[in-house]
């Protein structure tokens, strides 16, 4: 009875060493929006994929960002404070990009947005925003942006995540790639870094 329970305990040990040391591949199926496309819509291309969102619901975020900057400065006893610095320029961006949205029609080109956090600088006052981008990946994985890929509507797309080393011990953690048909050309890769 005792060595049974010794082996229960040592294979169970086994599996639980093995289950958090084993480096792990994943992959799933996101659910893509099934509606057509509307008048106003923005866009964000990334290679041969197209992801169209509601301006409206760009806006939403946008407008609600900003009142959150707002009351952390209102919030702020010190008006001169590091953080209202930091606060200040990066809720005005918020709002510069609300009253683009408002006067935006058809297609309206979402990387032309500016918006990062904190203090000017002129290398990210280019477009592109990560900001914007991360939020449009948000609306694709949660299936309500249209996305085309080669000019066609597709309804799903394909994640694959993976362990990577990638220089040892202080740089590695998974690679998340999602395509629809080929993992060559994908619509977002990120690299999740896990360090020790």
């Amino acid at each position: 009875m005792l060595i049974c329970r010794f082996l229960k305990f040592t294979l169970l040990l086994f599996f639980f060493t093995f289950g958090f040391t084993a480096h792990s591949q994943n992959e799933w199926e996101i659910k893509l929006s099934k509606n057509s496309k509307s008048e106003l819509m923005g866009v964000w291309e990334q290679g041969d994929y197209k992801i169209y969102v509601e301006l409206s619901q760009m806006k939403s975020f946008l407008d609600h960002t900003y009142q959150e900057y707002t009351n952390n400065i209102l919030r702020c006893t010190e008006k001169d404070s590091n953080l209202v610095k930091y606060y200040r320029p990066t809720a005005q961006r918020y709002l510069n990009a609300a009253k683009l949205i408002e006067k935006a029609n058809k297609d309206f080109d979402l990387r032309t947005l500016i918006i990062y956090h904190g203090t000017e600088d002129i290398n990210q006052n280019m477009g592109n925003s990560a900001v914007i981008r991360s939020y449009i990946k948000q609306l694709v994985e949660g299936g309500s942006a249209i996305v085309t890929y080669k000019g066609e509507q597709i309804f799903t797309l394909q994640c694959k995540s993976a362990y990577k080393e990638q220089g040892g011990i202080l740089y590695h953690g998974y690679e998340i790639k999602t395509f629809f048909d080929d993992i060559k050309n994908c619509i977002f890769s990120e690299f999740t870094l896990l360090g020790w």
